[in-house]
Order: C-alpha cells, then sequence, then structure tokens
C-alpha cells in the first residue's frame, strides 16, 4: 500500500519536516512529495499541524533574510486552506511535559505528539526516524515510502 492510500480519508498530523518538503520539495522523495500534494489539493485526508510548525519553518527564512520564503511559508500555512494550525493550548503543554518527562522525547517533538493527541489525529507524518509516538499515534515514516 502506498502513503497516499494509507493517508486517504485519515486524520493526519503532518511534522514540520513535512511541510517544508512540501513548500521547497525534497529531491530525495519528490514524487512522494508530489502524490501527498495532489491528496492535500483534493482535501482527501484531514490534515493538521501545530502553529510551532508555523514557527520551525520560519527559521530559516529569518536566518537568510528571505522575507519571500516568510510570505510563503505564511500563505501556506495560514491561508492556503490545507492546515489549519492548532495552537498550542495549556492541555497540550501539559500533555507535551508530560510525554518529555515519562518518554524523554525533546520538547519540541513532545508538542507535535501532545497537539496530534489532542487533535485526534491517528497518524504522524513525519521524516524523523528518532521522532518518538505514543500507541495511540502511528507513526509514518516518509522515507518508507520512496
Amino acid at each position: 500500500m502506498g502513503l497516499t492510500e494509507r493517508l486517504s480519508s485519515r486524520r493526519v498530523y503532518f511534522d514540520t519536516n513535512i511541510v517544508i518538503y512540501l513548500v521547497e520539495g525534497f529531491i530525495d522523495s519528490q514524487s512522494v512529495i508530489n502524490e501527498l500534494q495532489d491528496l492535500l489539493s483534493i482535501n482527501d485526508c484531514e490534515a493538521v499541524t501545530s502553529e510551532l510548525t508555523l514557527c520551525e519553518s520560519l527559521i530559516q527564512p529569518f536566518k537568510i533574510e528571505s522575507a519571500e520564503g516568510i510570505t510563503i511559508y505564511r500563505s501556506f500555512l495560514e491561508e492556503s486552506g490545507v492546515f489549519d494550525p492548532v495552537a498550542p493550548s495549556r492541555d497540550i503543554f501539559v500533555q507535551a511535559a508530560f510525554l518529555a518527562g515519562t518518554t524523554a522525547m525533546k520538547i519540541p517533538d513532545a508538542i507535535h505528539v501532545a497537539t496530534a493527541l489532542e487533535s485526534k489525529c491517528e497518524m504522524m507524518l513525519t521524516n524523523d526516524k528518532k521522532m518518538r509516538t505514543t500507541k495511540e499515534l502511528e507513526k509514518i515514516l516518509l522515507s518508507d515510502y520512496q
């Protein structure tokens, strides 16, 4: 089963690295990224991410002073309708602290996982092999579909 078939009709959390690939491309997996873009364009999965993704994806454009990059990411995450980034709530932060304290997750990863859980996502799409999730949240690695 291909990646788009696995994600179809599911509520899926998109990690920051996947959002960056969707915006900038990713040569190692471009055909899969193209399939993801098609899936999202027809709204065949519920795509969820955190406002933390906006923060993380803007770091490089700010670092290199790319007004165009800043505009592209903000437009994609705030205006495209593909995602409605979830703002971290107190409950998400408490859940993230629990995850970091009990599983040794890094705080940013714990915030992503807690956001996915709070948003009732079934899957976490990432390309981070070190990303930990919980038994309630299936981790899908993009690299498994190259």
